[in-house]
């Protein structure tokens, strides 16, 4: 029997990375709502466990919309220290990773996210901890970079290591991936919780980060070539690595690359801001509008994530690989399909048409590792690390700003129009499909160009 290669399988610390992350994040919102209830609003424990579960009556329905307005403000302040923090680090990681190797920022990274869910347990595991204290998990995994400094590493080492031929089938593989751990994630993290309590869910995560950790530093080996280790330290806060990292996406490039360039990071701040804001508040209006427990959410999710891979597979392998299609025309199809989905949700009355939207928005979920190949395609590999360090860390406050902004139009109208953020999303994906555009026209005249100067070059 052959055995298989695991050296630069950068995919298996990904699943277990997103199953932690994730198994953990979707019970954390329903303990924040909880101890919010009990501790700080000082409310009945009984009457505080059955926000989120199965209720019918007026009481605790009007006690679940007192409870959120109080519980997203601790959101919005965990979404400013985890969006602040990473994203300036970030800024000096990338970079310096093109000198001195994607691995140290991998074992770094990964070990501040292991010192935080160590937090997390013990704070979980204090029955009349202020929710408040979950700030605190949030340091060791903001000074290490958090998720903005792996997704820059990860994502730069599978540039270093795949021809530019397959990347964008890599770059859906690693995505791939990160839905496969976020649906094992939320899928089995309702069923743990109720089994065994916060403090096993948490545990349990912490030991997936754990041998995230040990895989990585054992089974992956260093793709940058030639590495320097002279002034390693001295250099990791260099602000000319920074400048440089600007210079590099503003600089003029043959090709119109530059105009393609601004307008493709461009189009993926918008969708990180609109995605992000749009799950930051979707399970409050579930809970509030539909009644959803936090079992149900949890299946949703799992069935969202599942849809998702489906419609990645479609977009990624039939569109782009056996039909031949440009990214940029299939990524536009995928805004299309996000736009559908976000339009229905808007307008559901009941439950089943929540579902229909989460499978319209299918094909969507092939966007971001189409554009982030496109992207890769369009900057030498040795600069690949100054790129999407930028690219990252302006995603990441954006998804502060769309949180932010979608929570605030979400609490304006929960007792008018619940529903209001998702017409709000519609706008924005209108903005995507005609950027999208935009780059498909550049990106024909600019073959056409160059079949007319074949043409010259072959009669003269």
């Amino acid at each position: 029997m052959k055995c298989i290669n695991l050296n630069r399988r950068i995919e298996v610390p990904t699943v277990l990375l997103f199953f932690a992350y994730m198994s953990a994040n979707s019970v954390s919102t329903n303990l924040v709502i909880y101890r919010t209830c009990y501790v700080t609003l000082g409310y009945n424990e009984t009457q505080c466990e059955l926000l989120g579960k199965n209720y019918t009556d007026n009481v605790t329905a009007t006690l679940e919309k007192e409870v959120q307005p109080y519980a997203t403000i601790l959101f919005i302040s965990q979404s400013i220290i985890a969006a602040i923090i990473p994203p300036i680090l970030c800024l000096f990681l990338g970079p310096w990773t093109d000198k001195y190797g994607r691995r140290p920022l991998l074992l770094f990274s990964i070990g501040g996210c292991i010192l935080s869910f160590m937090i997390v347990t013990i704070i979980s595991a204090i029955p009349n901890a202020s929710p408040w204290y979950f700030l605190l998990f949030l340091i060791p995994m903001c000074l290490s970079g958090g998720i903005p400094a792996l997704l820059t590493a990860m994502i730069c080492y599978i540039t270093d290591v795949t021809s530019e031929e397959y990347r964008g089938i890599r770059i859906g593989i690693f995505e791939g991936m990160i839905a496969l751990g976020t649906i094992l994630g939320t899928s089995s993290s309702s069923f743990v919780l109720n089994a065994w309590g916060y403090v096993a869910l948490y545990s349990i995560s912490t030991a997936c980060l754990i041998l995230a950790w040990i895989y990585t530093f054992f089974l992956i080996p260093e793709s940058v070539s030639n590495v320097e280790s002279e002034g390693r330290f001295k250099n990791l806060f260099n602000y000319t690595l920074v400048k440089e990292s600007f210079r590099t996406i503003f600089r003029p490039r043959e090709n119109n690359h530059r105009a393609l360039l601004l307008t493709l990071i461009a189009v993926m701040i918008v969708s990180v801001f609109a995605s992000f804001g749009d799950n930051s508040v979707i399970f409050l209006y579930l809970r509030q509008q539909f009644f959803w427990t936090l079992e149900r959410y949890t299946l949703y999710s799992s069935i969202n994530n599942v849809t998702g891979v489906i419609g990645a597979i479609g977009g990624i392998v039939i569109l782009y690989k056996m039909l031949h299609m440009k990214e940029a025309v299939v990524t536009f199809l995928g805004f299309i399909s996000i736009l559908i989905g976000s339009l229905l949700q808007g307008l559901a009355t009941s439950s089943w048409v929540i579902y229909l939207a989460a499978a319209s928005k299918c094909l969507g979920t092939a966007t971001s590792p189409l554009t982030r190949s496109l992207l890769s395609k369009l900057i030498p590999v040795q600069d690949s690390g100054k790129i999407f360090a930028v690219v990252t860390s302006i995603e990441t406050i954006s998804a502060l700003l769309g949180t932010a902004m979608y929570t605030y139009i979400y609490n304006g109208t929960l007792n008018s129009f619940p529903a209001t953020f998702s017409f709000v999303s519609v706008g924005f994906y209108v903005f995507e499909v005609a950027a999208v555009s935009v780059i498909i026209i550049i990106q024909r005249k600019q073959a056409q160009y160059d079949i007319m100067n074949e043409e010259c070059e072959s009669d003269a």
